[in-house]
This record gives C-alpha cells, structure tokens and sequence, in this order.
C-alpha cells in the first residue's frame, strides 16, 4: 500500500512538472507571436508594433504614400497569413487620408497634407488589420509616422548665369529642378523678360528626383535682359523656387537684315522697298 501510494505521488509530480513545461512553452510561443512586425516598401522599414518612425519631408498639399507588404512570412520563410486593408487612425487637423483597397498587394494608404501647411514636424497612426481575423497574424497592428512638413522641398538651378547672343539668334540655358522632398508632385515653370518671349513648360518629379532641360530666348534687338524664372509646386503655391539669368543681346549687319522681317516701316512711304529687301536677305540666314 505504501509503495502504491508513493508511486501516484511520484507519477503525480511528473504529471504537474510535465504540465508546467507545455504551460510555459505555450506562453512563451504566445509572446513570440505577440512580438508582431510588418515590413513597408515606402518608407523602407521594417516595423514593429507600436513603433514611431521617420517618414521624411512633404511638402503644403502634396500626397505621399505608406506601402505596405501585406504577407506575413514566419523567420524560417513560412507563410503565416495576410494583411487585408490598412488605414490611418490619427491625423492632424486639416489632413486627410484615403485607405487602401481590400486585399491590395500592397496595401496602399495616400495621406495629403493641407495645401497651407505650416512648416514643423507632424505626426500620423497607421492600422493593419486582418478584416476576419481568420489568420495566424493577430487581428491588428498599428504603428505611427513622424512627417516633417517644410516648404523648401523645391530646387531650381540654371546655367550660365549670363550669356551673349546675337539678335534673333537663339539663346541656350539649362534649367535644372530637384524635388527634396519625400511625396511625388508637379511643377509648373515660367519664365519671361524678353520683348515677345514667354515660356512654360510642366514637370513631374519622383520623391527626390532631378530632372534637366534645355530652354531658348530669342531676342530681337540690341539690349541687356534680366530673364526671370519662376517654379511653383501644383499642390501648393507654397512651394516654389526663383531664379534670374542675364542675356545681353548684340547686332550685326545680318541681324538687322533679320529685324527687318518682323515689322516694315510706315513712315517715310520711299523707304518701303529697302525694308523689304532687307527682310528677304535675312530671310536668307538661318
């Protein structure tokens, strides 16, 4: 009888320790799996829950976007489930936010900031969630952004600065736009100074992007011309950029033979034919 007993104790505390150890394996799995992470194409991180990160600088009413990889793969490559929709929960005053559609891969989320923003350091929350919480991945996971707001994420660069050229003579500069800053957007360039000249021209640039061009000014007559230019962002006129070039203008025989084709003279009546024959010999030049 003493043997039985002391053998249920013995086979008892096996039972209670072996117990124990699957208790605990369990809820040191459980913590592992609470530990949840995703990984974001843009901006490229890889984040944790509750995790604040840097997202970079926007610009007054551009959009920028959060990518998100909606599959969950486990450290040995094993797919655990997906993300279905992600979407933000916080947002300052004055922004908005379009969600990402449905089992979109990835899952795309636009925020706009508003278009008179004032420049500082804002921040936005965003939420993952599985929509039926039918996957091994937990029902959510959220994270925040930090976005830093600033008008200066334009750049315009021309060159040279100065440059001669004769009269009717095309004029060639190099405009050179950089966006600094962190969202897409569109450009609009103007420019003008020169009698019967104006130029405009659009540009889209990527986040970070640099794009150059080649612009003529054609002037008609002998002069020095301060060409202004003016860039200004589609989404905020907030955002632009200004810049001067120099242009001195001088004449030659053959650039006033051009001149004449612009215009004949009224005045006196009998020097008509002369002007004429000037405009077709300049016609005659490239």
């Amino acid at each position: 009888m003493f043997l039985t007993l002391k053998l249920y104790e013995i086979r008892m505390a096996f039972h209670n320790k072996m117990f124990m150890f699957a208790l605990f394996a369990l809820l040191f799995t459980s913590a592992l799996f609470s530990i949840k992470s995703i990984e974001l194409y843009e901006p490229k991180a890889h984040v944790f829950e509750g995790e604040q990160i840097v997202y970079g600088s926007v610009g007054p009413g551009q959009t920028f976007t959060v990518q998100i990889n909606p599959i969950v793969l486990s450290e040995n490559g094993e797919f655990l489930g997906q993300w279905d929709m992600a979407s933000t929960t916080l947002l300052p005053d004055g922004w908005s936010s379009q969600p990402s559609r449905l089992y979109d891969k990835p899952l795309i989320v636009e925020i706009t900031t508003p278009s008179d923003a004032k420049e500082g350091r804002y921040y936005v929350s965003i939420i993952v969630e599985d929509e039926k919480g039918q996957e091994n991945i937990g029902d959510s996971i959220e994270f925040s952004l930090v976005i830093d707001v600033l008008h200066d994420v334009l750049q315009m660069s021309i060159e040279p600065k100065e440059l001669k050229a004769g009269a009717t003579q095309p004029a060639k500069f190099e405009v050179t736009l950089t966006n600094l800053g962190s969202a897409k957007d569109v450009f609009t360039i103007n420019a003008w100074g020169v009698k019967d000249w104006e130029f405009e021209k659009k540009i889209y640039l990527q986040p970070g992007a640099k794009k150059s061009f080649t612009f003529e000014v054609v002037g008609n007559d002998e002069a020095s011309y301060d060409v202004n230019f003016h860039v200004v962002s589609d989404s905020s006129k907030l955002i632009y950029d200004d810049s001067k070039v120099k242009l001195h203008v001088h004449t030659n025989l053959i650039s006033d033979y051009k001149s004449t084709s612009h215009g004949v003279l009224l005045f006196p009546l009998f020097s008509s034919p002369i002007y004429s024959i000037s405009g077709l010999i300049g016609l005659l030049f490239p």
